[in-house]
C-alpha cells in the first residue's frame, strides 16, 4: 500500500507543530533556521522542476503550456499542488464572485 502525499502546507503544519511542541529544547533562532531551510528545500524542488520544463520544451510557448507541464513535473517529483485556486468572494454574507489565482486575474 502506497503511503499518502503530503502538500507543503502539510509538511510545513506538522513541523512547525513539532518546534512548538516543547519551547524550551529550541531556541527561536533555531526553530527559524529549521523553517528557512524547510523553504530554501521546497524553493529548490520547485525551481529545479521549473528549469526541466523550461530546458525540455524551450522558449517561446504560451505561459498555459509552461504551467501545465510544471504542474505534470511537480506531480511526478512527488508533490501535491493545485494549479490556479478559485476563492469564493463575500459582501455582507453574500456571495458576489470568485477570484482566480492565476495570471489573468
Amino acid at each position: 500500500m502506497r503511503p499518502s502525499r503530503k502538500t507543503a502546507s502539510q509538511w510545513l503544519e506538522e513541523a512547525e507543530e513539532f518546534l512548538t511542541a516543547d519551547e524550551t529544547d529550541l531556541a527561536d533562532k533555531d526553530r527559524q533556521f529549521f523553517m528557512g531551510m524547510l523553504y530554501e528545500q521546497l524553493s529548490g524542488k520547485i525551481i529545479g522542476a521549473a528549469m526541466h520544463v523550461l530546458n525540455t520544451l524551450k522558449p517561446g510557448l504560451d505561459e498555459k503550456i509552461y504551467e501545465n507541464s510544471l504542474r505534470l513535473e511537480l506531480e511526478g517529483r512527488g508533490h501535491v499542488i493545485e494549479q490556479q485556486r478559485q476563492y469564493p468572494v463575500f459582501y455582507r454574507e453574500v456571495n458576489v464572485g470568485t477570484l482566480d489565482s492565476g495570471p489573468d486575474c
